[in-house]
């Protein structure tokens, strides 16, 4: 593959949701794409380990530090900084150049994988997680370079080759770092984090050009930093923990209603501002609203699929429809979906480049649909739940590569990491708050384990009510993806984006609303 480098600097350049243009883009100078993938390939690798290695090394981290409470905050903190500095990251490499601040991104993640190797320390180490917590910006800002870099007939393909990475980063995190944490501990995990960290930034420095600084590279707004990032780290701390804390636990609602004023507090500042650091001006674009739409729907339902089918697998025989395996079994049954998914994500990006996004979205949504019905009629082995897992995953795989190149598409090249990393954010929280919706499912009828009657273990009634729901919200993204705009709504929305950026102020600001 050849690749060309191209300025797409006009806000004009909107790319149809059912067919890619070809000739929007100017090439500004020819790099070599092969290595330019493979860098930002291993960035998001390296992200994605980050976000499975404390499974990996479970066991060997409970007997160092003697409590699963701790464990739980080495991965909570971790995705805590990493949904609120996503953003942020973000836009910073659309104002002062992506490739920069995905280097700076890496390595302070890197710094706190080092730190982690080298101590012992519970203090320490939950802070080496939370710095780690910024390679979970890598995505945003590594689809933002390849916008950069890549002509527009290439770029989906692109997109699907690095979201590769997250199965690549996953299986790695597995065995790898499983195979590290029992031979040396779970420090050797964190080495082996040090070690692709210092690949990947090597990568980047040596293969990635250094993009433009960004047309509004000027005074940050810091204003915007201070309301959103506790605001968005509040809301996905509140809702990964109302299962475990309780519903009415005041701390929580302390936390969330704090967290919702700083919220409305960011909408009001960002509507008056005329260059606010994260333009929520932007969902009021068709395009915009309906992909996050799109991926918050699925993120309840079908991205839940690890989650409820670990649960039917590891649940006991003796409900009536586990099956009763152990754990460690139930992670290998997860490897072919991985495996798949590593080559459904490249597919689901050339399938956008042939048809559009849209009908990839559209057929993302009946494959996992199908996945799903047939996972609920038919469960009684582990081969078959592994097969409709493995087929699910492929839908969902597929649907993660379609939504980029729609989104990329809709919005101004100096706002691309922007769009990318609040869709990042909302499909985390969504995917926390769906966590916690399958666990109230899975818990409304139960039964009792024959040797401790304390026990409780989710019925067949209860899986049948969750595969429902899971049905039902997979049919609603397959549905909801129809909406996506087809040529004729890209055009209009291509001189949408030609208005002046004082017009669209206006039309969206709190005054004009008042005014009509």
């Amino acid at each position: 593959m050849d690749g060309v480098v191209t300025a797409q600097d006009d806000a004009s350049t909107v790319m149809d949701a059912g067919s890619l243009p070809t000739g929007t883009a100017e090439p500004v100078k020819r790099v070599p794409l092969i290595p330019l993938i493979g860098a930002l390939w291993l960035s998001e690798t390296i992200a994605a380990f980050g976000s499975s290695m404390t499974y990996a090394a479970t066991r060997s981290l409970i007997a160092a530090f003697g409590d699963p409470v701790s464990i739980g905050w080495l991965v909570t903190l971790f995705l805590l900084v990493g949904a609120a500095a996503t953003p942020v990251a973000a836009r910073f490499g659309d104002m002062f150049g992506r490739k920069r601040v995905l280097l700076v991104v890496l390595g302070i993640g890197g710094l706190g994988l080092a730190i982690g190797a080298a101590t012992d320390f519970y203090p320490l180490v939950l802070l080496g997680r939370a710095l780690q917590g910024l390679h979970l910006a890598a995505m945003a800002l590594s689809f933002g370079i390849l916008r950069e870099c890549v002509s527009p007939a290439r770029l989906p393909l692109s997109i699907g080759i690095v979201l590769s990475a997250v199965a690549s980063g996953t299986l790695s995190a597995m065995l790898l770092g499983g195979w590290a944490a029992d031979l040396y501990g779970w420090r050797a995990v964190f080495a082996l984090g040090v070690i692709g960290t210092a690949l990947a930034w090597s990568a980047l420095a040596l293969f990635v050009p250094a993009g433009p600084r960004g047309k509004d590279s000027g005074p940050v707004d810091m204003i915007s930093i201070w309301l959103s990032v506790p605001s968005i780290a509040g809301t996905l701390f509140v809702v990964s923990n109302l299962r475990s804390w309780g519903w009415t636990n005041p701390a929580l609602i302390g936390i969330l209603a704090g967290s919702i004023l700083l919220a409305l507090f960011w909408v009001r500042h960002s509507l008056r501002t005329p260059q606010p650091l994260i333009d929520l001006r932007l969902f009021a674009r068709k395009q915009v609203l309906i992909i996050n739409i799109v991926y918050i729907c699925a993120s309840f339902g079908a991205f839940q699929v690890i989650l409820l089918m670990s649960m039917l697998m590891q649940t006991p025989a003796f409900t009536g429809i586990g099956l009763g395996v152990s754990a460690k079994a139930a992670g290998l049954a997860t490897i072919p979906a991985a495996i798949l998914s590593l080559a459904a994500a490249p597919l689901g990006g050339m399938l956008v480049q042939r048809i559009g996004g849209r009908a990839v979205m559209i057929l993302s949504g009946l494959v996992m649909t199908a996945g799903f019905l047939f996972t609920a009629r038919w469960h009684d082995s582990l081969a078959i739940v592994t097969f409709g897992f493995s087929f699910i995953t492929i839908g969902t795989t597929m649907l993660y590569a379609a939504g980029p190149p729609i989104l990329i598409a809709a919005v101004p090249t100096d706002r691309t990491s922007e769009a990318l990393g609040m869709m990042t954010v909302l499909r985390a929280l969504a995917t926390a708050a769906g966590a916690q919706m399958v666990a109230v499912l899975l818990a409304s009828d139960t039964v009792s384990s024959p040797t401790d009657p304390t026990t409780h273990f989710p019925s067949g009634a209860a899986f049948s009510l969750t595969f429902l729901v899971m049905i039902i919200l997979s049919g609603l993204t397959t549905i909801l993806a129809y909406a996506i705009a087809r040529r004729g709504d890209a055009d209009r929305t291509a001189q949408d984006l030609r208005q002046p950026a004082t017009a669209i102020d206006h039309a969206l600001s709190l005054d004009s609303i008042k005014e009509r």
